[in-house]
């Protein structure tokens, strides 16, 4: 039998790790028996031409995982596909598949199943019903429309013994030669955010930490550089986190990219962290409003007090990058308020501020709870806010520039400084570039450094001359054209 694995992601240097993840667990079924191949592309690949490759393949089976980004693309290839394939099984899993799928089977009828939770402990099941050894509609996970045209669901899969699964990395799928891995230290997640897919009531499995270390030895000998950690909140429990820190000081080759809340560092953590070699993290920190209303109405632990006091912490060790995010469209979150909290982030010079818009996930109680919360929201994918009770469509439209400025100079080595000065120096600053930009600016094609930079220069010299000699001198720094832009007056100056 022929399984076709279709993996398509957002981009070539991300890398799904549902395939080897999924793949490394099937090690008593013979490879004999079950033929894998895969077809991989990016959204942004022409149709044609996975559809001209998963066809040559004449596969009995196809799986792939759904997502956000990747949902309409994916559909639309298999739709297509099934048509030139029509006998070919199609069983799709991911996120996507953690609400209620009966409509999207209704919909989507050439799909033969969806599979909804962790996958792991139920692919070498699937494998045997694929065979005839057992009947699909059995397996827990699973969602289909039988031949009499009911609709079977059979709950939501969660791996028994998330330590003994076997690692991703033992598949010969796993991916190499990207810019970076992944390692899921951890499955579940303390908190309980009702706008997330791990806000349910999964207790936290840990792996064994012996195991890691045979797995960052190989990582280091394949020549990675970078390693980013699944896990939900890295410092769920301090006394693993301190553990995994221990074991990661022992590979300063590389950098480990981490999810931690900052309300809940506490003084055996900072003694670990401080004792740290720079550059050995990137600190992803968890912040999604400083408004205790906010967080409140999404069931989101830690005060934001804690919060911004783990936050300030963190940024004034100084040998760490650390990012921050704030999520637009969250119940009783105002455009204002929103404002306040990234001129707050800025005074405490957090490296990176991600302002991303709240999505409505299928499976999350937010989503359910859209109605009464008074959240307009997208039902196609991505699924994101509209507007809410606090926020008008123009404000969030608002937000998503400022978004794009955020990204386009304050989280650019180059022109971060002179940005965060602006911020800092001008209460005015965020409101005056949003509105200079929506009126003489298009973002939506990318911006070479030099032209970045040009922006800023102008702006600031039309409302605030005194950030001019930040900008020359970054304009200097990063060795552009002192014939241009910024660079021709820095000799008059």
């Amino acid at each position: 039998m022929k399984i076709l694995w279709l993996d398509i992601n957002a981009s070539y240097s991300h890398s799904s790790l549902a395939l080897p993840a999924l793949h490394s667990q099937t090690e008593g079924c013979s490879e004999k028996q079950f033929d894998w191949c895969i077809v991989s592309g990016t959204i942004n690949r022409e149709p044609s031409i996975s559809i001209n490759e998963v066809i040559s393949h004449k596969p009995d089976v196809i799986f792939s995982t759904l997502w956000l980004f990747n949902h309409n693309y994916t559909i639309s290839l298999l739709s297509r596909v099934s048509s030139l394939l029509p006998d070919t099984r199609i069983i799709l899993g991911g996120p996507e598949f953690l609400g209620n799928n009966e409509c999207f089977l209704n919909r989507n009828k050439f799909v033969t199943a969806v599979f909804r939770g962790e996958g792991e402990g139920q692919i070498n099941n699937i494998l045997k019903a694929l065979d005839g050894q057992m009947e699909l509609s059995d397996i827990e996970g699973i969602c289909m429309i039988d031949r009499s045209c009911s609709y079977i669901d059979n709950g939501c899969a969660v791996v028994s013994s998330f330590s003994k699964l076997v690692p991703p990395e033992n598949s010969r799928f796993f991916r190499w030669d990207k810019a970076f891995i992944q390692i899921e230290t951890s499955r579940g997640c303390f908190n309980r955010c009702s706008f997330c897919v791990s806000g349910n009531e999964r207790k936290i499995d840990k792996i064994d930490l012996s195991s890691l270390r045979k797995r960052l030895e190989t990582a280091r000998e394949k020549g990675i550089k970078e390693i980013r950690i699944l896990d939900r909140t890295f410092n769920a429990d301090y006394k693993y986190a301190i553990s995994l820190l221990d074991i990661f000081s022992d590979y300063q080759s590389m950098t480990f990219h981490l999810e931690i809340h900052p309300a809940f560092i506490n003084s055996s953590l900072k003694k670990r962290l401080e004792s740290l070699p720079a550059g050995l993290l990137f600190l992803e920190a968890g912040i999604q409003s400083l408004r205790d209303e906010v967080l409140s109405a999404c069931s989101r632990s830690g005060s934001c007090a804690k919060a911004l006091e783990g936050l300030k912490y963190l940024c004034s060790l100084k040998k760490f990058k650390v990012h921050a995010d704030l999520i637009v469209g969250l119940p009783n979150y105002h455009y204002k308020q929103l404002t306040e909290d990234i001129s707050t982030l800025s005074h405490i010079d957090v490296d990176e501020i991600q302002v991303e818009k709240l999505k409505l996930l299928p499976g999350t109680k937010m989503r359910s709870d859209a109605g009464d919360l008074k959240i307009v929201f997208s039902n196609d994918p991505p699924y994101e806010v509209l507007q809410t009770e606090n926020m008008s469509y123009q404000e969030i439209f608002n937000s998503s520039l400022l978004s794009k400025i955020i990204d386009i100079w304050y989280n650019n080595p180059i022109w971060h400084s002179a940005c965060r000065e602006g911020m800092v120096r001008h209460s005015d600053f965020i409101d005056n570039i949003s509105s200079f930009c929506q009126k003489s600016l298009s973002l939506e094609t990318p911006l070479s450094i030099m032209k970045k930079g040009t922006v800023l220069y102008n702006f600031c010299n039309m409302y605030y001359p005194d950030l001019s000699p930040l900008i020359r001198e970054a304009w200097e720094k990063a060795g552009l054209s002192p014939h241009k832009g910024a660079g021709k007056f820095s000799k008059e100056s």
